[in-house]
């Protein structure tokens, strides 16, 4: 079954209309909840703030990593993408996402799909993890508990969560402002240059540009970017939120590692990010030599470069070296 989906899927990239011919559906129907929060709310949960006045997110699409979705993944890939989008705008990485973590922990159905607001609650309560971490060929695979750890452990990171935006033109044009659009059409359907809706929702990707010129989807298969009609339906749409937190630090631990003399941890797997261990939580170190003369002190002669100076820390039991579990047992 599993050589006869990648057989169907290879020939659907040839032809995208085919996956409407073929009556594939890999996008559940949404359920509204009325707990749901509602773009235009009176009391807002979160900070929203414009990142894209015109609505046109399509040049930082292209910036991030684009791949090839497997069978019944596309709110997976969807998800993915937007993460990405929204890494590359607001702070300037660009990170390669796991759609095999977001589709397992969310519980996509290699038969049916799956649904956005499984999607978004999945990622609101396990987060994301790099595809390095969770690669793609595993989208099958039991997903271990070290690695729904590095997932959840994001959230102690980053605030995400999300809204319901209404399905008229002028609602969608307004949240694209905000972020690249989560949801769903009609796949897919041309006449002439534009792909149409032919059909109930049965695809699941990012509108990438809304706005009073054009319409255009980000897909996971090519091509990825899709031209839509003006007056293409795009159901089910989300704004997506993601933004830093301000740290907030487990003070037993602290205490702990103040007590038996460590004053620094550097994170191994996190290209040796440098922290000090003050009385108030961690403070981040972006560059090590700015500490040198303070180990000077204790060296009576300066580090010859910065290697000696790590591991003259280290010898003396002033550094700790960390992975990223044992890093975020310093988070609350």
């Amino acid at each position: 079954m599993e050589k006869l989906h990648k057989l169907v899927f290879k020939i659907i990239r040839l032809s995208p209309k085919l996956f409407s011919i073929i009556g594939i559906k890999d996008l559940q129907p949404d359920e509204f909840d009325e707990r749901d929060d509602v773009m235009g709310q009176e009391e807002p949960r979160f900070d929203w703030k414009i990142l894209q006045d015109n609505g046109d997110w399509e040049e930082i699409f292209n910036q991030t990593d684009q791949e090839i979705q497997n069978w019944m993944d596309c709110t997976g890939h969807g998800m993915k993408n937007i993460l990405q989008m929204l890494y590359w705008k607001k702070w300037g990485i660009k990170i390669k996402l796991s759609a095999a973590y977001i589709n397992g922990m969310a519980g996509t159905s290699r038969y049916y799909g799956n649904s956005v607001k499984a999607v978004l609650e999945s990622v609101r309560n396990n987060g994301w993890v790099t595809d390095e971490e969770w690669p793609e060929e595993n989208r099958w695979k039991i997903i271990p508990q070290e690695i729904i750890d590095k997932g959840r452990n994001r959230l102690k990171e980053y605030t995400f969560g999300y809204d319901v935006v209404a399905g008229t033109k002028k609602a969608l044009d307004y949240a694209a402002k905000f972020c690249p659009l989560y949801g769903g059409g009609h796949a897919w359907t041309k006449k002439g240059m534009f792909y149409v809706s032919a059909g109930n929702a049965n695809h699941c990707f990012s509108k990438i540009v809304s706005n009073a010129a054009v319409n255009k989807g980000g897909d996971s298969y090519d091509p990825f970017v899709k031209l839509l009609s003006p007056d293409y339906q795009y159901y089910f749409a989300r704004r997506v939120y993601l933004e830093k937190k301000t740290a907030g630090f487990n003070m037993e631990k602290i205490k702990e590692c103040r007590n038996a003399g460590v004053e620094y941890i550097i994170r191994a797997e996190k290209n040796g990010e440098f922290n000090k261990i003050t009385e108030n939580g961690l403070e981040y170190i972006p560059q090590i030599t700015s500490i040198a003369d303070e180990v000077a002190q204790r060296l009576k002669l300066s580090p010859e470069n910065v290697n000696e100076m790590i591991k003259f820390l280290t010898q003396s039991g002033k550094l700790k070296w960390v992975t990223e579990n044992e890093y975020y047992k310093f988070l609350v």
